[in-house]
Formats: structure tokens, C-alpha cells, sequence
């Protein structure tokens, strides 16, 4: 349940976000299933972002890419939720991850990365 609220936290924010609209052509994959942070581009991210919005009326192959693409844009996001509150030390608990925190920190985290795509995600959040 846990997962669903905040793969639609995800979905929602990048439907918000009008340069991550779904293209009318196939996207490329983005992040795949099994990521290593330390080897992904913020280019990578930006893409996943876009794969996780289905569009319209999506087929069931469509709707499935998108599933998988919310669940890594997930994963990526409870890492920088990870990475942020261990920079901080104790005081995680005063912002815990919420589906409020996705909706405020996807759009920060995917406006680091539009600043230089070829720069690894984890370098972007770093500079944060």
C-alpha cells in the first residue's frame, strides 16, 4: 500500500511537471530495474521521470513501463530521502518520508539534474 501512495506521489508530480509530459514516441527505458546510483546520469533520471507518466489511454505494455518506471523513480527518491537525512544526523524524523516530501523534492531533484543531464544523479543531489 505504502508503494502505491507513493508511485501516485511520483506519477503526480511528474504529471505536474509540463517538460516531463509522456513524448508521442517511445521513450527510452530510463533507469533500469537494477540501477547502481553511483553509474546513473541525471539525464537517466529525467528520462525515468518522463516514463513514469502512461499519457492517455495507455495500452497494457505502456501502463507495466510505467509501473516499472515509478518504482525506479521511487527507489532513486528514497535514496536522496537517505543520503539528505544522513547530512543532517539525528533530526531525520522532522522530515520523514512522506508523500509530501516526494511531491516538494522530485521537482528540486529533477531541476538539479536539467542543469547538466551527463552529470551522475548522484553528484546532482550532492550539490543540492
Amino acid at each position: 500500500m505504502a508503494i502505491r501512495t507513493f508511485s501516485a506521489a511520483l506519477l503526480l508530480t511528474a504529471l505536474a511537471l509540463p517538460a516531463f509530459a509522456a513524448p508521442a514516441e517511445a521513450p527510452s527505458r530510463g533507469i533500469e530495474s537494477d540501477f547502481d546510483l553511483l553509474d546513473t546520469t541525471c539525464g537517466s533520471f529525467i528520462t525515468t521521470l518522463a516514463v513514469a507518466n502512461p499519457g492517455a489511454n495507455p495500452d497494457d505494455a505502456r501502463k507495466e513501463e510505467a509501473k516499472n518506471a515509478q518504482a525506479s523513480a521511487f527507489r532513486a527518491m528514497i535514496w536522496v530521502h537517505g543520503y539528505q537525512a544522513g547530512k543532517r544526523g539525528p533530526s531525520a524524523a522532522a522530515d520523514p518520508l512522506t508523500r509530501a516530501w516526494l511531491v516538494k523534492n522530485v521537482p528540486l531533484v529533477a531541476d538539479q539534474c536539467k542543469k547538466d543531464p551527463a552529470v551522475l544523479f548522484f553528484k546532482a543531489v550532492e550539490a543540492m
